[in-house]
């Protein structure tokens, strides 16, 4: 499990941008561990090996 911070690092993101990413379903929503949003490493990795859906239209953050 990773923080925004990391996740967004894995897509050389911005912790906001990825944020945003998220809220529009292009990456899945955290879990909560300790009050704290996490997300699944492996969730993550599928889609950027394009194994997740995601919406159609592009993401322009």
């Amino acid at each position: 499990m990773v923080g925004d911070r990391r996740a967004a690092g894995l897509f050389d993101m911005k912790p906001t941008e990825f944020r945003k990413g998220v809220a529009l379903g292009f990456f899945p929503e955290p879990k909560q561990v300790m009050g704290m949003d996490r997300w699944s490493f492996e969730e993550l990795k599928a889609v950027a090996d394009g194994k997740a859906a995601r919406p159609q239209e592009g993401l322009e953050i």
